[in-house]
C-alpha cells in the first residue's frame, strides 16, 4: 500500500539525515556510512514477507549480540565509545529496515535516529548540521503521523486499512501540511528551550571526535620542509576580533600569532627538550597571567586607575613601549591541537570552551595549551604586546652573559667545519647581540623564497647546509632554522616559533580571518632583561600577506561569516548570553531596574504573545484540517441537534435518518438523500465542485424540512426509534 511505503521511506531518510549530522563530524567512518547505505538499499529492493521467519529471526539476534561485543571490546580496549556506540546504532538500524513489518518496527526507528541526532547535536558544530535538522524534523513529524494512522489500520483490520490507505492518498497535501505545523511547534519549543535552559556544553555528557584538520608544524616533532605543503590552503583557522574601533581597522592585520616552539634540532627534525618549561601561568582574577623565567608576572592590576582593578602590562626598564598592549577576541578552530595561538607576545588569556572558563596550562617554550580540548572551535580572550623593542634598546643590551640553558647555544654535531667558519665570519667584529642578529639576517636576505624544493644531494650532512651551500632557496622553515643555527654557533640564545602571520579583513562578519596560507616560521632571540625577542629570517617578499589563495569571493565571506554567526550565538551560547537575553527582556534583579518598565510587563507580554500565537495556530490548523464536505455536514447536525435529533457519537447519518423517521418522514427522506451524497463524496470517487455544489443543494433542502420554532423531543439511547 501506498500509506505504508511513504510511511517506510520517511523513517529511511530521517535515520539517512541523522548519520550524515554525524558522519559529517567524525562520529562514525564513512565507509560505515557506505555499508550501511549499501544494505538499506537491499533491503528496499527486496519483497518484504508478511512476517520475519523464525530461522531469520536468530540469525539476526546473533549478529546484534555479535555487534554488541564488538562494541564493548571497542569502548573498553581500545577507548572508541563514541564511534563504536554509532556503529551499533547503525547495525541497529540494518536489522529494524529488514524487518519493519510492524508499526513498533518503525518507532524504533525513528528513536534510532533520534539518537543518532541527538549525538550529531553534541560534536557537530558546523553549519551543515542546523540545515540537516530542519528537514528532520518535517520528516520526522509527518513519519509519526503516518505510522500512527497505519498503525490504527492494522488494529481494526484489512478493510479499514484499505479505507485509511485510499483517503491518505487523497489528502496529502493535508497530511504534508499538518507534518510541517507539528514540525513548527517541535522547532519553536526547542528553540525556546535552547534560549532558556540552562547551558550544558559540548563534552559535559560526551566527548567525541570532531572534523579535524591538522595543521603542520604544530605537534609534539616538527620536519623541516612541512610548511610548504599548506601555503595555498585558504581554510580558516582563527577569526580573529580586535580591541580597535572598526573605522581604524585595515584590510590586513600584520600580526604574528604564535603557537608552538622547539629548543632542539636534529637531523633535520625540531623537538622539544626535557624540562624546557621556560614560562608558566598563574591565575590572576578570571585570566591565566604569564610569567617569565623567574616566575614574575608580566602583568599586574592597576586599582589606582580603575576601582575594579583593571589589568595592565608591567613595565620593563629599557623597554619603552613595555606597557602597551592590545587585546583580540579569537575563535579558533579545531585544527587536531591542544595549542592556543595568541599574537605577539601574551599578557593573559581567558578561554571559554564548551560554554565554561577552561584552565590553560603552559608548555614548553612559552606555549599555551588548552588540556582536555573539546570537540569544536574554542574562544578566548588575550592582551598582548605588539610593539618590539627597538634597534636602539636591543642594541643597548649589549653581549649579556649567557643566562639560559646550554639547549638553547645547542647545535648538531653533524653539521660540517664549512658551516661552522660560515657562522664564524657572518659574526665577526659584531660586539653586541643585536649586531650579531642582523649579521646573519642580512647574509639571508639574499637567499630566494621558494615552495618548490628540490633534492639535496647525498653528500649534505643536514637540510640546512643544502639550503646553505646547494639551493640556496627555500620556504620560512628553512629561513628560521639556518638563522637559528647559525646564531646558536656564535653563542646567541635562539628557538624556532611555528604559528600564522597576518590576517584578512571579512567585511560580512566584521572579523579579521587568519588561514592556513598564512601559515610562518620565526626565531625568538633571547636579549637579557628584555626576555625573548621575534627575530623574523624569511625575506619580506617571501612572508604571508594580504590576499593568500582563493579568499576574495564575497560568496566565501558570507559563508564564513555565518560560520561564525552560528559559533558565537549558537554552539558557544552560554550562561552569561543567557542572564543578558532575559534581561532584554525586562527580567533584572531589583537592584538593576534601570528600565522605566516593570521588569514584569516585558515578560508577560511576551508570554502573552507566545500564547496567541500558539491559539492562533492551532484555530487555522483545525480551519484547514477541515475538508469542506465535513464542514456541510456539521452544520446539517446542528441543525438537526436544535430541532430535538442529535446524533449519537457512533452512529451514522444514514441510521440518524432511520431513527428520525419514527418522528418525521419527510425530514428522514431529506437526511437519507443528503447522507447518500455525502457518503459518494466523503468515502467515495465523487469529490468534485459539482458534487459538492449538489452536497450544498441536498443540505439545504433538508435544512427547509426541519420543524422551525417547536422542539421535537430528543430520541436518545434506549427511546423507541
Amino acid at each position: 500500500m501506498k500509506l505504508r511505503r511513504q510511511r517506510d521511506l520517511l523513517a529511511l531518510a530521517q535515520v539517512a539525515l541523522a548519520t550524515i549530522g554525524v558522519a559529517g563530524a567524525g562520529g562514525t567512518s564513512w565507509w560505515m556510512v557506505a555499508l550501511a547505505g549499501l544494505f538499506a538499499v537491499h533491503a528496499f529492493v527486496r519483497p518484504l514477507p508478511p512476517q520475519t521467519a523464525p530461522a531469520a529471526q536468530r540469525r539476526w539476534t546473533t549478529l546484534v549480540l555479535l555487534a554488541v561485543a564488538v562494541t564493548v571490546y571497542r569502548a573498553v580496549a581500545r577507548s572508541e565509545v563514541l564511534d563504536a556506540g554509532v556503529d551499533l546504532l547503525l547495525v541497529l538500524v540494518i536489522q529494524r529496515l529488514y524487518c519493519r513489518q510492524r508499526t513498533r518496527e518503525h518507532l524504533q526507528l525513528m528513536l534510532i535516529g533520534g539518537l543518532l541526532m541527538t549525538i550529531g547535536a553534541v560534536i557537530n558544530v558546523d553549519l551543515n548540521y542546523p540545515l540537516l535538522l530542519v528537514p528532520y524534523f518535517v520528516l520526522i513529524a509527518m513519519g509519526l503521523l503516518l505510522n500512527q494512522l497505519t498503525a490504527a489500520g492494522e488494529r481494526l483490520g484489512p478493510a479499514a486499512m484499505w479505507a485509511i490507505d485510499r483517503h491518505a492518498r487523497r489528502s496529502q497535501r493535508v497530511l504534508w501540511r499538518s507534518g510541517l505545523q507539528i514540525a513548527a511547534l517541535v522547532a519553536f519549543g526547542g528553540v525556546a528551550v535552547f534560549f532558556v535552559f540552562p547551558r550544558f556544553g559540548a563534552g559535559t555528557f560526551v566527548r567525541g571526535p570532531s572534523q579535524t584538520r591538522l595543521t603542520s608544524g604544530f605537534s609534539e616533532e616538527v620536519q623541516l620542509g612541512q610548511f610548504g605543503a599548506i601555503r595555498d590552503d585558504a581554510s580558516v583557522v582563527m577569526r580573529v576580533v580586535p580591541d580597535r574601533p572598526p573605522d581604524q581597522r585595515p584590510t590586513y592585520l600584520p600580526v604574528y600569532f604564535r603557537g608552538s616552539s622547539f629548543d632542539r634540532y636534529e637531523d633535520g627534525r625540531w623537538a622539544h627538550s626535557d624540562g624546557s618549561f621556560t614560562a608558566g601561568l598563574r591565575r590572576l582574577k578570571s585570566v591565566w597571567a604569564v610569567t617569565d623565567v623567574e616566575g614574575r608576572l608580566q602583568v599586574r592590576v592597576d586599582r589606582q586607575r580603575d576601582p575594579l582593578g583593571r589589568i595592565v602590562p608591567r613595565r620593563v626598564d629599557g623597554y619603552a613601549a613595555s606597557t602597551q598592549s592590545s587585546a583580540f577576541d579569537i575563535t579558533l578552530e579545531d585544527i587536531g591541537t591542544e595549542l592556543l595561538f595568541t599574537p605577539g607576545e601574551t599578557l593573559f588569556v581567558q578561554v571559554w570552551a564548551a560554554t565554561q572558563i577552561r584552565r590553560v596550562r603552559p608548555g614548553h617554550d612559552a606555549q599555551l595549551i588548552l588540556p582536555d580540548r573539546p570537540a569544536g572551535a574554542i574562544r578566548y580572550y588575550t592582551q598582548s604586546r605588539l610593539v618590539p623593542p627597538t634597534a636602539a634598546e636591543l642594541e643597548a643590551v649589549g653581549n649579556p652573559a649567557r643566562e639560559l640553558p646550554e639547549r638553547y647555544v645547542q647545535t648538531p654535531d653533524v653539521l660540517s667545519l664549512r658551516f661552522r667558519e660560515l657562522a664564524a665570519d657572518l659574526v665577526r667584529g659584531a660586539d653586541s647581540r643585536a649586531a650579531r642578529v642582523d649579521a646573519v639576517l642580512e647574509y639571508l636576505a639574499g637567499f630566494e623564497y621558494s615552495t618548490d624544493l628540490r633534492p639535496f644531494s647525498a653528500a649534505v650532512p643536514d637540510p640546512v647546509e643544502g639550503f646553505l651551500f646547494e639551493s640556496r632557496r627555500g620556504h620560512c622553515e628553512y629561513f628560521a632554522t639556518t638563522a637559528a643555527l647559525l646564531l646558536r654557533e656564535a653563542g646567541v640564545p635562539t628557538r624556532l616559533v611555528n604559528g600564522y602571520l597576518g590576517a584578512d579583513w571579512n567585511p560580512v562578519g566584521e572579523y579579521f580571518a587568519v588561514r592556513q596560507a598564512h601559515a610562518h616560521s620565526w626565531i625568538e632571540v633571547h636579549f637579557g632583561r628584555l626576555g625573548w625577542v621575534r627575530v623574523d629570517p624569511t625575506p619580506p617578499a617571501g612572508r604571508p600577506g594580504p590576499g593568500l589563495g582563493p579568499i576574495s569571493g564575497e560568496l566565501a565571506q558570507w559563508v564564513d561569516a555565518l560560520r561564525n554567526r552560528y559559533l558565537q550565538y549558537v554552539i558557544d551560547y552560554g550562561f552569561d548570553d543567557q542572564r543578558a537575553l532575559l534581561q532584554g527582556l525586562g527580567l533584572r534583579r531589583s537592584a538593576d531596574r534601570s528600565s522605566a518598565w516593570p521588569p514584569r510587563v516585558p515578560v508577560l507580554a511576551t508570554l502573552g504573545t507566545v500564547g496567541l500565537l500558539l491559539v492562533l495556530i492551532r484555530r487555522w490548523r483545525r480551519r484547514v484540517a477541515v475538508p469542506r464536505e465535513t464542514k456541510i455536514a456539521q452544520r446539517v447536525l446542528r441543525s438537526l441537534a436544535r430541532a430535538g435529533f442529535a446524533r449519537r457519537s457512533d452512529e451514522s447519518l444514514s441510521a440518524l435518518a432511520q431513527r428520525v423517521a419514527a418522528r418525521d418522514r419527510a425530514l428522514a427522506a431529506g437526511l437519507a438523500e443528503f447522507a447518500r451524497r455525502y457518503d459518494a463524496v466523503r468515502f467515495g470517487d465523487e469529490r468534485s465542485p459539482a458534487s459538492l455544489r449538489q452536497l450544498q443543494d441536498a443540505a439545504r433542502r433538508m435544512s427547509q424540512l426541519v420543524p422551525r420554532g417547536v422542539r421535537q423531543p430528543n430520541v436518545g439511547p434506549g427511546q423507541p426509534r
